[in-house]
């Protein structure tokens, strides 16, 4: 993603949203890579898709007003982990870590090397929100949601085509 200088873009509002339904547009793989943007919504349903083709079961997290996506890293379902899909790209690290003052020692360093420091800031990220929100991620209660992308929900979802 990085290669290809996504940005994260909030598309929040849409034609549909009103002050009793929330509703958001998820842009389809081919309008994320024509754009180059993503939300935290595209963004972690892509990256559940990419997991699922590779035999990895994601996790989509919810949290008022954000999504992140999570997987499991192994087969009992006992550990799972998580990222923050919005920083995956072309990201200001600062945002995100405002005391670690990272974007300072970019300078210099690959792409693969920026890659890796951003993927292992965004896990870092993401499980820390995920520990912050835990109670209500579990709890069923109205804007937060821990849904596994099992085999069963699979079945329940049609693909979205041109």
């Amino acid at each position: 993603m990085q290669k290809r200088k996504f940005r994260y873009s909030s598309v929040s509002n849409t034609s549909l949203s009103s002050n009793v339904v929330f509703s958001q547009r998820v842009r389809t793989f081919d309008d994320a890579l024509e754009s180059s943007q993503i939300n935290c919504v595209d963004g972690s349903v892509l990256f559940a898709s990419l997991l699922r083709a590779i035999n990895i079961d994601p996790i989509l997290v919810r949290t008022p007003g954000h999504m992140f996506v999570g997987y499991y890293t192994d087969n009992s379902h006992a550990d799972k982990n998580f990222l923050e899909t919005t920083m995956i790209g072309d990201v200001d690290l600062d945002d995100f870590f405002p005391d670690e003052q990272l974007d300072s020692t970019m300078v210099g360093k690959s792409q693969n090397e920026m890659s890796l420091l951003t993927f292992e800031k965004s896990k870092q990220y993401a499980n820390k929100k995920y520990k912050e929100n835990e109670e209500g991620i579990h709890s069923g209660k109205l804007n937060y949601m821990f849904l596994e992308i099992s085999k069963e929900v699979r079945r329940k979802i049609q693909p979205i085509g041109k």
